[in-house]
């Protein structure tokens, strides 16, 4: 901001930056994702899941109770985790850009941590 003054008369200038954010909406594949490291951890959820699942589904501890909800803790985890890295991968996050994410990741989380 600068003030100039001409013969008594004060004059202000004001500039104002304004920046734009682009979305890019289109669906496509990217691969590099799977090598961040947000993918390798999405990749490595889903494997420890599934082995745990397939495990604990072969142990003779199978029909007890904290069996049983381990599974459906690994199987949700499996396919939630699963869901966001197809997501991840073909950019629909970007697409569908309105919705918040990250605060649905983590409330997801919270309450889960909280159980």
């Amino acid at each position: 901001m600068a003030e100039l003054s001409y013969g008594g008369h004060n004059t202000t200038t004001t500039t104002v930056t304004s920046t734009s954010t682009s979305v890019q909406t289109d669906i496509r594949f990217d691969d590099t994702y799977l090598r961040t490291v947000p993918g390798l951890l999405k990749i490595i959820q889903i494997v420890l899941n599934l082995i745990g699942f397939i495990l604990i589904s072969m142990s003779m501890y199978s029909m007890y109770f904290r069996a049983n909800f381990f599974n459906t803790v690994a199987m949700f985890g499996f396919w939630f985790t699963g869901i966001l890295l197809v997501l991840y991968l073909f950019h629909i996050i970007e697409k569908l850009y309105k919705i918040p994410w990250l605060k649905i990741v983590s409330t997801t989380v919270q309450i889960s941590l909280r159980d």
